[in-house]
């Protein structure tokens, strides 16, 4: 997630009674637009063992897809998931990746945890 996403992010935690460091944990890693970086952090967020894993870009998406598929993923700022190849259809996404809608995260069910590394 871009710095100013992330903030927007936080913020909006906060609103829902979420509090960074207390009642959740976020690990943040960042590419710095090196592609090649993109599976290494991804393996290296995998490792860590979070309830779920959120990002930004369909290169990151695919990167996180290809290093799990226990841990959900959930993503924003993809213009075409379905061509990106990250979700088979939008109603039911299918294996643990979903897109975020643009009114605000919807996490299925199945994804219970929240987003970007909560522990």
């Amino acid at each position: 997630m871009g710095e100013y996403t992330i903030d927007i992010f936080k913020a909006s935690l906060r609103d829902l009674g979420w509090r960074v460091n207390e009642t959740i944990d976020i690990d943040e890693r960042w590419a710095d637009a090196d592609a090649s970086r993109l599976a290494p952090l991804a393996s290296e967020l995998v490792q860590l063992r979070p309830d779920v894993i959120a990002c930004t870009g369909a290169s990151e998406a695919k990167a996180l897809q290809s290093a799990t598929r226990e841990i959900p993923v959930v993503f924003l700022q993809v213009a075409d998931p379905i061509s990106s190849h990250l979700v088979r259809e939008y109603l039911s996404p299918g294996r643990e990746t979903s897109p975020a809608s643009r009114r605000g995260l919807r996490v299925r069910p199945e994804t219970s945890g929240w987003i970007a590394e909560f522990s």
